[in-house]
């Protein structure tokens, strides 16, 4: 099994990954014969100072250069970095304390004097987007990212990259699908969709395989917890790409009918690095097929079983 180095894999527990490859491109046209060409940076298992790695986008901060792992963050304008302290006394939970190792791990990075979040800013007015340009590095303030594979086996990852300036032909196929953005504030105690990617989710598919499609719309469930209700035919999903499941699933039906027909105990999520995912005792046999997304305007997503189903990683506290 190949995993980043300074990972635990606990072999008694599997993630069920809800988690998506997203695609997000943000592309307007540079004019001009001399305009730069956009910048692609690897996004990938960064080597930090302390020997650890962590996922993000490959950067260097500083003179000398300090390496960085960076999660974009789509909402954000500005781009911080954890300093020395990184707050990892927050993560203790009452547990042991997170030594200045792991800590660097868990933040991906710190970068000393500052003391802020190591993410990369890419809104609408990013100020690290506006000095790219500004420098005549990118022509544009477009921007693209393919956040790659994250299986358990060699043959089941590859590395991603984010794209400054513009987008990677080679990664986009078919006919484009273009909605307008429309970002949303909160909402009293609900939070719209501050990315603006909203789409309609119309169905949820497991493929178990030998044409035997099961659809977690289905009201064939019923349990006495909830009332019947009538399923709508679509419902509005945000897309975040920067965060570390899939799918979030309202209780009933879909994670009902989704629990049902995989026929494993699931009981708690991960805290880890694997955030929020959903646990599942390697007691039960893991969920082996693929699941589909059909959204409206009709687009087909099928996201294979080695990047839904993953072992368990955890940073070790004391050695990062």
């Amino acid at each position: 099994m190949e995993l980043p180095t300074g990972t635990r894999v606990y072999p008694g527990i599997w993630t069920v990954a809800f988690r998506a490859i997203y695609h997000a491109f943000f592309v307007a046209v540079a004019s001009g014969s001399c305009a730069p060409y956009p910048v692609s940076v690897r996004i990938g298992n960064d080597t930090l100072r302390n020997d650890g790695n962590a996922r993000g986008v490959a950067m260097s901060v500083g003179t000398p250069e300090q390496d960085m792992a960076f999660v974009p963050q789509w909402n954000l304008n500005n781009t911080m970095l954890y300093g020395s302290s990184a707050f990892c006394y927050a993560l203790s939970d009452g547990n042991a304390p997170w030594s200045a190792k792991s800590c660097i791990t868990m933040r991906g990075g710190q970068y000393d004097p500052f003391n802020s979040k190591t993410r990369t800013g890419v809104g609408t007015n990013s100020t690290f987007m506006s000095a790219l340009v500004n420098l005549g590095k990118i022509a544009t303030r477009a921007w693209s990212i393919f956040w790659g594979c994250q299986g358990a086996t060699r043959n089941t990852q590859l590395d991603g990259s984010m794209v400054f300036g513009g987008y990677d032909r080679a990664k986009v196929t078919g006919i484009p699908l273009t909605q307008q953005l429309a970002p949303q504030q909160w909402d009293g105690d609900n939070m719209k969709c501050l990315t603006g990617m909203t789409v309609y989710i119309s169905d949820l598919i497991l493929n178990f395989g030998n044409n035997i499609d099961v659809s977690l719309f289905s009201n064939d469930i019923i349990d006495s917890e909830f009332p019947y209700q009538e399923l709508a035919h679509k419902f509005p999903a945000y897309m975040i790409p920067n965060a570390p499941y899939l799918i979030m699933l309202p209780l009933y039906p879909y994670f009902k009918n989704f629990h049902h027909y995989i026929s494993i105990f699931i009981n708690k999520c991960s805290l880890s690095i694997n955030f929020y995912m959903i646990y599942c005792s390697l007691n039960n046999t893991p969920y082996s097929k693929d699941l589909a997304i059909n959204t409206k305007p009709l687009l087909s997503i099928r996201i294979p079983n080695d990047q839904l189903v993953m072992p368990e990683k955890h940073i070790d506290s004391k050695t990062g």
